[in-house]
């Protein structure tokens, strides 16, 4: 009628069809599936390398984890600094704690016996970016800066990481496009506050160390409205960012931020 809809018989966007990996999983009767080669257990390796050296996190920071544990799992973990005493949540198909062969190192900085350890693919979950997540103690209604340190091996264009903040840590499968986020896509880095707002800076390189500081922060705004992103800085923080990324209508409005993950 004139007042209704009209009746396509093509859609207008087709959904991806699913892979191979995918349908067998779902035929399973197990879905989602768990990884059928598990990481390699390496506790007591943990166990002794957190004999030898612990890592004391700065002084005066809001937030920042070392990841050292006595375990391979980050599940439920509950150390660091400013997070909720829920621990984290962590999904064993993409992440474990592991002693690297090498500590990672960038200029003078140092990172501490151990390190989270993440996979880009899961035989199920091709596009899932949603691998880690906690709550914070303590709101940011502030700017705030941020720094990691992350080493890549094996370098892949569909691969995507990216730290992410959000006013809640959602579920698992839940999306955290629409909030700011910062890392690596398509052999890129980048900051966006959703996939209509993305900047792009050059890629890295495959198995080097690389460090990462983002600045979240309030324009003449009551809520976060401005990204802006270093790659391997070698000035202070003044300096020009690689990337800036200015939010527009599509991206959440946050006044606050209650949650991080990757």
């Amino acid at each position: 009628n004139e007042l209704g809809a009209a009746i396509r018989l093509t859609p207008a966007k087709f959904a991806d069809v699913p892979t191979l990996e995918q349908l067998t999983a779902a035929k399973s009767g197990f879905y989602p599936p768990v990884e059928a080669i598990p990481f390699d257990s390496e506790e007591p390796r943990n166990v002794y390398a957190l004999i030898q050296m612990q890592t004391a996190l700065p002084k005066g920071i809001l937030a920042g984890e070392a990841f050292e544990y006595p375990a391979t799992s980050l599940s439920g973990q509950t150390g660091g600094v400013g997070f909720s005493h829920e621990g984290w949540w962590a999904d064993a198909n993409f992440t474990r704690l592991v002693v690297p062969e090498q500590i990672m190192e960038w200029g003078e900085l140092e990172a501490g016996p151990m390190v989270l350890q993440s996979r880009g693919h899961h035989h199920a979950y091709p596009a899932l970016a949603h691998r880690i997540i906690r709550k914070l103690e303590t709101p940011l209604a502030d700017d705030f800066y941020f720094s990691i340190l992350v080493n890549y091996e094996g370098l892949d264009e569909n691969d995507f990481f990216a730290l992410w903040f959000d006013d809640s840590p959602g579920g698992k499968g839940a999306s955290h496009s629409r909030v700011p986020n910062f890392g690596l896509k398509e052999k890129q880095f980048f900051a966006r506050f959703d996939v209509n707002q993305e900047g792009f800076f050059s890629g890295p390189v495959d198995g080097e160390t690389f460090l990462l500081v983002g600045h979240v922060s309030k324009e003449d705004s009551s809520s976060f409205n401005r990204l802006d992103f270093w790659v391997n800085p070698v000035d202070d923080r003044s300096g020009q960012p690689d990337v800036v990324v200015k939010r527009a209508t599509g991206a959440k409005l946050l006044n606050s931020i209650h949650s991080l993950g990757l």
